[in-house]
C-alpha cells in the first residue's frame, strides 16, 4: 500500500454509539481498490475492549484495522480510533493517538473534533468529514474545517 498523498482524498468519520448499522452500510458498499483513506471515531465505553475493528473488517472489502500511532493512512484502508483516545493526522498520512488522559471534547474521547481539524489542516481540499450520528455537538466545530467537502449530518 502507498502512503496517502495529497493526490487523493481522506475522508473523516464520525459516529455515535447507534453508528454501527450505518457504518457497516457505507464501508460494505465500497470496493476493495476504494481511491481514499478513511479515519473512524466512534464514541465507545473506555471500559471495554473495543471490537468495532474486527466487525467492520467482516462487513466490508476495505483492509480496517485500530489505529495506532506512527501508522500510516493508505488508499482503501479503514483506521478506527482506539477507546478513550483522540485520534489525530499528522503530515505525510502518519496517525497519532491522545493519552487516555488527554481532554474531552464534547464530553466525547475520541472526539470527531480533534479528527476533523487535523485532517482539514494536512489535506485541505482533500479532505472530507461525515458525521453519521452525535451527541452534544460532536463534530460541529471540525467539520467547518472542510466545509467544502462536508457532506452533512445523517440522524438514525
Amino acid at each position: 500500500m502507498r502512503p496517502a498523498n495529497h493526490s487523493f482524498s481522506v475522508i473523516a468519520m464520525a459516529a455515535s454509539v447507534g453508528g454501527l448499522k450505518a457504518l457497516s452500510i457505507i464501508l460494505g458498499g465500497l470496493p476493495a481498490n476504494f481511491p481514499a483513506s478513511i479515519a473512524i471515531v466512534m464514541h465507545l465505553s473506555p471500559e471495554h475492549k473495543s471490537i468495532l475493528a474486527e466487525i467492520l473488517n467482516n462487513r466490508t472489502q476495505l483492509a480496517v484495522q485500530q489505529a495506532h500511532t506512527g501508522d500510516i493512512l493508505c488508499r482503501g484502508s479503514v483506521f478506527v480510533a482506539p477507546p478513550n483516545h483522540h485520534l489525530f493526522v499528522a503530515q505525510g498520512g502518519r496517525l497519532k493517538l491522545s493519552s487516555a488522559f488527554a481532554e474531552k471534547v464534547h464530553y466525547a474521547r475520541p472526539s470527531a473534533e480533534p479528527l476533523f481539524a487535523s485532517v482539514a489542516e494536512i489535506y485541505k481540499k482533500h479532505a472530507i468529514a461525515v458525521v453519521l450520528t452525535g451527541g452534544d455537538g460532536d463534530g460541529s466545530c471540525g467539520a467547518p474545517h472542510c466545509l467544502d467537502n462536508f457532506l452533512g449530518s445523517v440522524r438514525e
